[in-house]
């Protein structure tokens, strides 16, 4: 979440795909599924909170 909401600019707000991937050390050739799973499921995970 701390890449997802740091301020890099007035005009970026959180890091880019390249830099989570990074960070995560996903360096393998499906890295792109990798990352709209990772998407997927922090959707998912806050969809859970979308109420309170």
């Amino acid at each position: 979440m701390h890449l997802l909401s740091r301020k890099k600019s007035i005009y970026q707000i959180g890091a880019t795909k390249e830099e989570i991937l990074e960070q995560l050390n996903a360096n393998h050739k499906n890295k792109s599924i990798y990352f709209q799973n990772l998407i997927t499921g922090l959707s998912t995970y806050l969809e859970k909170f979308k109420g309170f």
